[in-house]
């Protein structure tokens, strides 16, 4: 088995984060994994003294002063340098940070993988190996809850209301007011991060529908991977393009787009029978389980990789 030392930056969730890499280590495809930011010195000696076949970066757009100092290092090493760019890049006009990185590279990777196939498409066109990304999140972190019936029969949101960014929710807010005020939701507010990720889990396990706003891209947010494991029923309110469409509607949740009048999504959620949908439910945990874990998805990276070397 081929395996992978990874950096990755802690302001991700943690099921794609640090969760998701542990369960990867626990089945021996990833090695270490580094938070980053941390000490460039201890970083750089431990990924040389690494085992590891490759190197993998999640989100090194946060990781500092790292590559000012340690690019040449990093690339010293001799190892393949994989990139996964999950977050939209080129086709988020509210986020330009991940699109100022891509374009701006201190230091370059040897391949890529995209979550987008808009990004992916980039890439190429740019003159880069750039492939396919499955999101992955820990099944550990989510464990299955009780079956709908016996779980609170309502929907709940969890997820970023206020705005670092001007008009980066606006649609998101728009909906979930509008479910608040007729009572059809509860909004669980709690901090992203490690130590508050049993609440999220906790709360995913407990309501029979888990409602996934609108994210800032053309593709799914990870906690519609997330509220699959745990068993709750999805309904989501995104625009997706096609080619990014991972949980199919009427299969595996309800998707509809972005824009839907108020009234309408009311009575759309209010319809909902979670007896009827529970399963829609189970096909979602199962694609996930099947498809999206992280051993699996970083294996397969670690693969595809090392068969264009």
């Amino acid at each position: 088995m081929k395996t992978a030392d990874v950096l990755f930056s802690c302001y991700e969730p943690p099921s794609f984060g640090v969760f998701g890499l542990s369960e990867a280590k626990q089945h021996g495809v990833v090695k270490n994994f580094f938070p980053m930011p941390q000490n460039p010195d201890l970083v750089i000696k431990a990924l040389r003294e690494s085992t590891a076949d490759v190197i993998i970066l999640i989100s090194p757009v946060y990781f500092g002063e790292f590559f000012v100092s340690k690019a040449r290092e990093l690339m010293a090493i001799g190892k393949p340098i994989i990139e996964l760019a999950y977050e939209s890049t080129w086709g988020n006009p509210t986020i330009q940070i991940h699109k100022n990185w891509q374009e701006n590279r201190i230091v370059d990777a040897d391949y890529y993988f995209c979550t987008l196939e808009t990004d992916r498409k980039r890439m190429v066109d740019m003159g880069r190996k750039a492939y396919p990304l499955k999101l992955f999140a820990s099944k550990n972190a989510f464990p299955k809850g009780p079956q709908l019936s016996q779980r609170v029969q309502k929907f709940c949101f969890i997820g970023a209301i206020s705005e670092d960014v001007p008009g980066l929710y606006s649609e998101r807010r728009r909906v979930l007011q509008a479910l608040l005020r007729k009572n059809l939701i509860d909004i669980i507010n709690v901090p992203k991060g490690i130590t508050t990720n049993h609440i999220v889990s906790y709360a995913y396990g407990m309501y029979a529908g888990i409602f996934c706003a609108p994210c800032n891209a053309n593709s799914h947010s990870i906690r519609l991977y997330e509220g699959a494991l745990a068993g709750g029923f999805l309904f989501e309110v995104q625009n997706i393009l096609e080619q990014n469409r991972v949980f199919f509607n009427n299969q595996h949740a309800i998707s509809i787009p972005e824009g839907v009048e108020e009234q309408e999504l009311c009575e759309r959620i209010a319809s909902i029978n979670f007896s009827v949908v529970s399963e829609m439910a189970e096909n979602a945990r199962e694609m996930v389980l099947k498809n999206h874990l992280p051993q699996n998805v970083i294996s397969e990276i670690i693969d595809t990789a090392l068969e264009k070397i």
